[in-house]
């Protein structure tokens, strides 16, 4: 599995699998559209090539042996991670975690942003879990309420 940052040209099949996964797995359950549509205006491909573009956003991709992309995720420049999807054929196999752990590097080495600055929303706080071992773990165990995010240290 090889985890990277995405080129442009990867924008397109990057958008498609957060949306996919997003329109089966957690739209079902959110009982706001207004919600749903920012999400959708938010994971849509030209959103994803502005922000990528002005240095906002960040987008990570793991890719399985044959360069098919299994796993995406985006951190914005202050350190919130703000997408963190796996396909649905990839999922219940650690690629989340591993996605999140390369985000959370790339954040502090390439962008010197301090652990603790770095959020992670809830949803996405049982990958941390996993994201290591126990003293390689970077996670406060911190719960947080529904839609707050929650710091990493």
């Amino acid at each position: 599995m090889k985890i990277r940052q995405l080129y442009a040209y990867e924008l397109r099949p990057a958008a498609a699998l957060v949306m996919e996964t997003y329109s089966r797995m957690e739209q079902p359950y959110v009982a706001n559209p207004k919600e749903i549509e920012d999400f959708k205006r938010y994971a849509d491909e030209d959103h994803l090539w502005v922000e990528s573009c002005k240095n906002k956003l960040f987008l990570f991709g793991a890719f399985d042996d044959n360069d098919q992309m299994c796993a995406v995720g985006a951190i914005d420049a202050a350190g919130a991670v703000t997408l963190l999807y796996a396909g649905l054929n990839f999922q219940h196999r650690g690629l989340e975690a591993e996605v999140l752990r390369e985000m959370e590097e790339f954040a502090t080495v390439g962008r010197s942003i301090a652990r603790e600055e770095i959020k992670i929303p809830e949803k996405w706080m049982q990958y941390t879990a996993t994201a290591g071992a126990p003293e390689q773990s970077s996670v406060t165990g911190q719960q947080t309420a529904p839609g707050q995010q929650s710091s990493v240290t």
